[in-house]
């Protein structure tokens, strides 16, 4: 370097101790190498609001949550029963405030039938989306469809993870939750999935459009989450694309990312049985045990986003305008019923015969139905069919 050459002209000149240059060169061949950053694939180019930092500030090339934030823990009830679906509604949903229901799921057919054995013996044909890594980062990686029992007997030793619909012959198994059992609630059910590996899965940092029930089969899970007027401090307006964040999961660069440690957080860890709401629009980052990892999304609209639970006219919606609680909708949350009238509960044993069908969902299950024989699983044919 010039200072390095300015350096050894003054000593050669007389002028320079040779103690002093000795000690120097020392330094530089002792010093540690510096560390790699990560490839932040998902921001976007240039960054107006990154650096500035440091990487003498806590929890530097840290994973997200060791950066000295202030992190809460996340309000928690014991058992489905705890909590109606009225209070459910007025205190979490409508309040936009996460909630953990410890035991929420232990008297779930789901819960207690889906081994291993159990899904290849019932379900094993069935047509299943699986990823090749388990560190998810949204610009990398490959998907293959797959049978259950293929993705079942290599699981195990592999770096693979299945994110795949749950069809409604799985659906058998899948009760509708006492505390969602209102029809403001059941008649916007969006989607259910299916999220399975060998444990050591991570999530970038992300939202969701809709409500979120993330409920634990198997194993454990640790997520941490932020409310949407902390989206100035994830970095989410620098994102390459709508609903992320660009800071890295596993290694957060506060050089480049100082702001993120000021992001108040909330945090909940699910044992098997236990589920996590997750309000609409949230900021939520997952990582899973290592062990084997089976959990069950319920996503749902209130009343399919109809009236009197639709957006404002003309309301914002698309990242980065996730301003505040209610997700941009300045506060339209708060212009929603104080209560629910619940009056038609889901009467059915299971959510088979639920209208969960998003156009994903309608697409996966053409595929599927082509390589398998829905009506000879099924308790009931399929309306489709």
């Amino acid at each position: 370097s010039d200072v390095y050459k300015r350096q050894v002209s003054t000593q050669s000149t007389g002028r320079f101790p040779r103690a002093r240059m000795l000690l120097l060169l020392l330094m530089l061949v002792a010093a540690p190498p510096a560390q790699p950053r990560p490839e932040h694939l998902t921001l976007a180019r240039p960054c107006t609001s990154c650096g500035g930092g440091s990487q003498h500030l806590e929890g530097h090339m840290r994973p997200m949550g060791e950066q000295g934030q202030s992190i809460e823990e996340v309000d928690e009830v014991e058992g489905e029963n705890a909590i109606s679906p009225r209070r459910f509604y007025s205190e979490y949903i409508r309040a936009g405030k996460p909630l953990v229901i410890r035991g929420g799921i232990k008297n779930q057919d789901y819960f207690r039938r889906w081994n291993d054995q159990y899904l290849a013996e019932q379900y094993g044909e069935t047509a299943c989306l699986v990823e090749d890594q388990k560190k998810e980062e949204r610009e990398t990686g490959n998907t293959v469809t797959e049978r259950l029992s293929s993705f079942l007997g290599r699981y195990n030793s592999t770096e693979l993870f299945m994110v795949q619909d749950v069809y409604d012959h799985m659906l058998a198994d899948v009760r509708l939750p006492s505390f969602l059992n209102c029809d403001e609630i059941w008649k916007g059910m969006n989607m259910v999935v299916m999220w399975f590996s060998s444990g050591g899965t991570s999530s970038v940092l992300h939202n969701d459009e809709q409500e979120n029930l993330l409920t634990m089969v198997d194993g454990t899970k640790t997520v941490i989450l932020w409310s949407p007027e902390e989206a100035e401090d994830l970095y989410v307006g620098e994102a390459s694309r709508p609903g992320i964040s660009p800071v890295d999961q596993h290694e957060v660069d506060m050089e480049l990312f100082p702001r993120f440690a000021r992001a108040a957080a909330k945090k909940a860890t699910l044992q098997p049985g236990d589920t996590l709401y997750i309000p609409r629009k949230w900021w939520h980052q997952v990582n899973s045990g290592n062990s084997r990892n089976l959990a069950v999304n319920i996503w749902w609209f209130m009343k399919d986003r109809e009236p009197p639970f639709s957006a404002p006219a003309g309301a914002k919606d698309h990242f980065p305008l996730f301003i505040d609680s209610d997700g941009a909708y300045g506060g339209y949350k708060r212009r929603w019923p104080e209560e629910l009238v619940c009056a038609q509960p889901w009467r059915e044993n299971s959510m088979a015969e639920m209208d969960v069908k998003d156009d994903e969902y309608r697409e996966g299950f053409e595929m599927h139905r082509e390589s398998y024989d829905y009506n000879k699983h099924a308790t009931t044919p399929h309306p489709d069919l």
